[in-house]
């Protein structure tokens, strides 16, 4: 039997759309020696194109859901997660268009709502676009965001009509707003020095939904396993070790392509994971790690 007919898949129907869900392969079938397989998710619309996309964040199913409705989103997630492809891939699924914007305290209201200008004419943005005529909008690292600039958001987000600078406009019923943030109450860290605290007047407005790494998939993206997996534990025993650090996929995939130019590994570490660690937090948790050769 193949491995993918190992695979078990399972139907949901929700707001007339079928999302067909194939299950990654279960630790068991890891322990048999076999490579872990993207997850295949399949949805069909009536009267639109079959979209099918692989290797999706094992929470995929909970956001496309949670999108069906319409409702506000804010995504909870460690540094670097693809969260711009995830979201896009959510806006596919839907067959509605994405478009995303990254946020910091220089970032104006007049970004998102647009302006007058001297002659009366007004000044549109793509989030006025998305706004009026159905498009999902992703807002990158919105906890970096002022949170007075950020409260002025709450009539678009909260409503069905918001004021621009040229009149109401209606909200059109397929637009989804999205937050993406890394403090999740916390706030500003150690590790998330530029963070803001956000109103609950605002936060009050939003589902959130907590994304942890996903390993299964980064470890069925990545080139090289060994890697992967040796990147995957020193996360882990950082964790245990409460090493404050971030050790984010990026570790693995740029370690891999290090990897593959021969450089020397213990460069590697000190670039990719070591960094900003004392020498004592090093010795925690740094463990040897020998590349095969290619």
């Amino acid at each position: 039997m193949s491995i993918e007919k190992m695979i078990s898949e399972t139907i949901i129907t929700e707001l007339e759309t079928n999302v067909k869900i194939g299950k990654t392969l279960t630790d068991k079938l890891e322990g048999l020696g076999f490579t872990p397989q993207t997850t295949k998710i399949q949805v069909r619309r009536p009267h639109r194109k079959t979209v099918e996309l692989d290797n999706q964040h094992f929470k995929f199913e909970t956001i496309l859901k949670t999108a069906m409705t319409w409702a506000n989103i804010a995504l909870v997630w460690p540094a670097w997660w693809g969260k711009t492809t995830l979201v896009e891939n959510v806006a596919t699924s839907l067959s509605l268009k994405f478009y995303a914007k990254s946020v910091s305290a220089q970032t104006w209201i007049h970004e998102f709502f647009g302006y007058m200008e001297a002659t009366w004419k007004y000044v549109p943005t793509l989030f006025r676009e998305a706004y009026e005529k159905g498009w999902i909008f992703l807002v990158d690292e919105f906890d970096a965001w002022n949170p007075n600039v950020l409260a002025s958001l709450n009539q678009a987000t909260a409503n069905w009509v918001c004021a621009f600078p040229d009149k109401m406009v209606t909200k059109h019923k397929d637009f989804i707003i999205v937050m993406a943030w890394n403090t999740y109450w916390t706030w500003a860290t150690a590790e998330y020095v530029g963070r803001n605290k956000i109103d609950w007047a605002t936060l009050d407005r939003f589902a959130f939904i907590e994304l942890p790494y996903d390993e299964k998939m980064e470890l069925t993206a990545s080139t090289n396993k060994e890697w992967c997996k040796y990147v995957q534990g020193i996360r882990k025993k950082a964790e245990t070790k409460k090493v404050r650090c971030i050790i984010s996929p990026r570790a693995t995939f740029m370690g891999q392509d290090l990897l593959a130019e021969w450089i020397d590994v213990e460069d590697i570490k000190k670039m990719l994971i070591f960094k900003g660690m004392s020498q004592d937090e090093i010795n925690l948790i740094d463990t040897k790690f020998t590349p095969k050769a290619f």
